[in-house]
C-alpha cells in the first residue's frame, strides 16, 4: 500500500513537471511546419531554381531541348521540368509579386501543369512537337517571363529606394 502511493506522489511530480514545459497544439503545429520546412529548405533539389526568373529562364531552356526529337533518354529531363513548373507559384511567392500577377503567374503554371501530358507523349515517342503544342507553351513561358521581368523590375526599384 505504501509503495503504490509513493508511485502516484511521483507520478503527480513529474506530471507536474512536464506541465511546464508543454506548448498550445498551435505552437506545436508551427513547430512542426517549420522543422518540415527547414529539412526540404537543406534538402533543396540542384535544378529548382533560386529565384523566379531563373526558373523561367531555365524552363524555355529546357523546353527547346524538350520539343526535338530525340535519340537520349529525356525521362529526367521531363521530371525536372515537371518541378520547376510546380515551383513557379512557390519562387513568385518568395518575389515582392503584387498579388494579381501572382495570380497570373499561378494560372500559368497550372496550364503548362496541364500541357505536361502531352508534352511527355511528344518526349516519349520523340516525335517533332505540333506546332498547337508549342504556341500554347510558349504562350505561357512568355506570360511568365513578363511577370518574372516585373518581378525583377520591382526588386530593383525596391532595392534603389532604400
Amino acid at each position: 500500500m505504501k509503495s503504490s502511493w509513493i508511485k502516484s506522489v511521483v507520478l503527480a511530480v513529474a506530471m507536474a513537471g512536464l506541465g511546464g514545459c508543454s506548448q498550445s497544439g498551435d505552437e506545436m503545429a508551427v513547430d512542426a511546419a517549420r522543422s518540415t520546412y527547414e529539412q526540404h529548405d537543406h534538402e533543396r533539389p540542384a535544378h529548382k531554381p533560386s529565384n523566379l526568373s531563373d526558373a523561367v529562364d531555365e524552363l524555355t531552356r529546357r523546353f527547346a531541348r524538350l520539343r526535338a526529337p530525340s535519340a537520349r533518354d529525356t525521362t529526367t529531363e521531363l521530371n525536372e521540368w515537371r518541378d520547376i513548373v510546380r515551383w513557379l507559384p512557390e519562387l513568385a511567392a518568395d518575389s515582392d509579386l503584387p498579388k494579381a500577377q501572382w495570380d497570373q503567374l499561378h494560372a500559368t503554371a497550372q496550364d503548362l501543369a496541364q500541357l505536361n501530358e502531352q508534352l511527355a507523349a511528344v518526349v516519349t515517342e520523340r516525335r517533332e512537337c505540333d506546332a498547337q503544342l508549342r504556341a500554347k507553351i510558349e504562350a505561357h513561358l512568355a506570360a511568365a517571363a513578363n511577370i518574372a521581368r516585373h518581378a525583377s523590375i520591382q526588386l530593383t526599384s525596391i532595392k534603389s529606394q532604400k
